[in-house]
């Protein structure tokens, strides 16, 4: 995946806008969505806490809680 810089992060080009997650696009569908996004090697969400009145991060919160727990490097 083509990366470029975004102030201090380096973020993926291609961007995944979540407006529709947890709302006209369900749950399990906008995990899966996530997880194939994020296997591809991207990394760069669109969320707000406006989109569906907070449907959205509310949907993607416990999906990254989970995937960051299940990808943490062993210490």
């Amino acid at each position: 995946m083509e990366t470029t810089t975004l102030g201090p992060l380096t973020v993926s080009r291609l961007c995944l806008g979540a407006m529709l997650m947890g709302g006209k696009t369900p749950r399990d569908e906008a995990i899966r969505m996530l997880d194939r996004y994020v296997d591809a090697g991207c990394n760069f969400i669109d969320t707000a806490d406006v989109y569906g009145d907070g449907d959205s991060e509310r949907t993607l919160a416990p999906w990254l809680a989970d995937r960051r727990r299940r990808h943490r490097p062993y210490r």
